[in-house]
């Protein structure tokens, strides 16, 4: 399940709330009680490769030369 970050223009609180995608955007701070007054902040997804794969066949720079052994 997606985490979203929200701020609240009211009284400038950041914080984040795991929702599904279906679920609707909060709107209503639930810090200060503002009607509408809660954001979805725009953040960069958190991505990990994990395994020895990702790097000896897409990210490894060798230095082997054309008879490598590691390609």
């Amino acid at each position: 399940m997606p985490l979203y970050d929200y701020k609240c223009t009211s009284c400038n609180k950041q914080f984040e709330k795991m929702q599904s995608f279906s679920e609707d955007p909060i709107k209503d701070c639930p810090y200060c009680k503002g009607k509408n007054t809660v954001h979805k902040m725009i953040s960069e997804p958190a991505v990990v490769f994990k395994g020895k794969g990702f790097y000896c066949t897409d990210n490894h720079k060798c230095s082997c030369g054309d008879n490598c052994q590691h390609k």
